[in-house]
């Protein structure tokens, strides 16, 4: 089974992570955000050939052991699954680094079927999302060093006490920062604000 797991929207060549789920860890809250992402070479593979992309070992394949992903966090079974429903486009990216062969070639109909039943429920619903996001993109968001610097340690899965220690002011003003950055983005939660500075391209991470 996948320990890492993401539903990927896909438009104008931009990835928007739809959801994600990362076993260990809470849908959301201090460490709610997974700051690890996804192999976007194996993503833009399935992309391109447009075929389900089974990898066995991904540090031992030969097309993906030098992404940098795959070096970095060396995950062993990946299993990307390309998606369409009308004119969107979609790809499921499922990951498990305790295991190679994690994944059965037979389970990629029902897992696909499942995944395509998602990516129409999003593009239902994409109308107001849309226009959240270009709101967002109209107001020519712009952080201050100290917001910028606060989301990419938010990314990278700090709490709030650990980010006031790594930067040295209260936990307190860590909050109020935590906040700006909600309402630049038009957000709620951390995970919100990671996904949709992503989106905009506003995030660099640590």
């Amino acid at each position: 089974g996948a320990q890492r797991g993401f539903l990927l929207a896909v438009r104008d060549d931009d990835i928007t992570v739809i959801a994600g789920r990362d076993q260990g860890l809470p849908p959301d809250g201090e460490r709610g955000a997974s700051p690890r992402g996804f192999s976007q070479a194996i993503v833009r593979y399935a992309l391109r050939t447009n075929k389900p992309v089974l990898v066995p070992d991904a540090r031992e394949d030969l097309l993906f052991a030098k992404d940098s992903y795959v070096r970095s966090f060396h995950p062993k079974s990946v299993l990307c699954l390309p998606l369409a429903w009308n004119d969107q486009q979609g790809v499921l990216y499922l990951e498990n680094n305790l295991a190679a062969n994690a994944f059965a070639a037979d389970l990629i109909e029902p897992v696909e079927r499942f995944a395509s039943q998602a990516l129409m429920v999003y593009q239902a619903s994409l109308g107001p999302a849309a226009n959240k996001i270009a709101a967002v993109r109209e107001a020519n968001v712009v952080f201050t060093n100290r917001e910028a610097k606060i989301l990419s340690l938010i990314a990278a899965g700090l709490s709030n006490i650990e980010i006031a220690a790594r930067l040295h002011i209260a936990e307190g003003t860590v909050k109020w920062y935590t906040h700006r950055l909600f309402n630049k983005l038009g957000v709620e939660s951390r995970t919100q604000a990671v996904v949709r500075a992503g989106e905009l391209g506003l995030l660099a991470l640590e």
